[in-house]
């Protein structure tokens, strides 16, 4: 049995009770990965159950995150000003970089905390005691050593771009999990100016009550849409 959209849709309004996902760009994406998904027939029921279940939760995340904007009109305020963008082909030490940059003070990332679950937007009187630090942790000692020595994890450390981008359905990340080729060459060619305006909403979303004077941004991607990024960020460097 295949994935359904419409289903996912339904069941990720009935479980937050929310009904407004931003704007529908979004929609383009996960119909693609979904027909991309079911387009693989040697994948077993029983992972496809799960590639619906991941992709609902990533909605979820999506209608929390919009239904903050409403709440808090500070979000939709916030200036996004100068960020420094880490771009460059995968294992060839942008991770590494990436939180070299990071450590300055002046400097702000997303953190693996942060983006796991969007939802109450981070305060800076709780930025070192919020319960999603544990529970980023506790989620990330689960993976696999292979993966943990290959890459740096920990809930405090910066997180790639494609995180804020799953939740647009707009990131390469997800032939990770699935033989998805024909979603990989929509997300190539795709326009890709509305995932961006997501990015910063996410980026408004993190800066509302935190501190910071500067985003340090990382995503290999980002190399197949300088132009959309470049569009969504003029001043970046």
């Amino acid at each position: 049995m295949g994935i359904g959209r419409e289903r996912i849709v339904e069941e990720a309004v009935s479980r937050t009770g929310l009904d407004t996902f931003g704007d529908s760009s979004f929609l383009e994406g996960l119909d693609r990965l979904v027909e991309s998904i079911n387009a693989d027939r040697d994948l077993p029921q029983q992972a496809r159950t799960a590639a619906a279940q991941r992709l609902t939760g990533l909605l979820e995340q999506r209608l929390c995150l919009y239904a903050d904007r409403r709440t808090y009109p500070e979000i939709a305020a916030q200036r996004i000003e100068r960020p420094l963008i880490v771009i460059g082909m995968p294992r060839s030490g942008t991770t590494f970089l990436h939180a070299l940059l990071a450590q300055d003070p002046a400097s702000r990332s997303p953190l693996a905390w942060q983006l796991g679950q969007v939802s109450p937007p981070p305060r800076q009187e709780t930025f070192e005691s919020d319960p999603r630090i544990a529970a980023t942790d506790a989620a990330q000692a689960g993976l696999p050593e292979d993966f943990r020595i290959m890459h740096l994890v920990g809930a405090k450390l910066p997180d790639e771009c494609n995180a804020i981008l799953n939740l647009g359905f707009f990131s390469p990340n997800f032939d990770a999990s699935w033989n998805v080729r024909s979603y990989l060459d929509w997300f190539v060619h795709a326009d890709a100016q509305p995932y961006y305006a997501l990015h910063r909403h996410m980026l408004q979303h993190l800066q509302a009550f935190t501190t910071g004077e500067r985003w340090v941004l990382k995503a290999p991607p980002h190399m197949f849409h300088i132009a959309a990024l470049i569009h969504a960020y003029p001043d970046a460097a």
